[in-house]
C-alpha cells in the first residue's frame, strides 16, 4: 500500500475514533422531529411578519 494511502487511512481512523468517542454528545445535539417542525413553523411565522412575545414563547416551550 502506498504511503499516502496508508496515511489517509490512519487519518480517517483517528477521525472516526474521535467521532465515536463523542457520539452520545452528537446524538444529544440532534433535533427531534418535533423540534424541526417547530423551527419550520417559526420560520414561516417570521417570514409572514408574525411575532410572538418572548414570555409567550417561553411558556410554549416550557421554559
Amino acid at each position: 500500500m502506498e504511503p499516502e494511502v496508508r496515511s489517509e487511512i490512519e487519518n480517517i481512523k483517528k477521525q472516526l475514533e474521535f467521532l465515536m468517542e463523542r457520539q452520545e454528545h452528537l446524538e444529544d445535539a440532534l433535533l427531534s422531529p418535533e423540534d424541526e417542525k417547530a423551527l419550520q413553523e417559526a420560520r414561516k411565522d417570521f417570514e409572514e411578519g408574525k411575532t410572538t412575545e418572548l414570555s409567550d414563547l417561553k411558556k410554549k416551550l416550557g421554559l
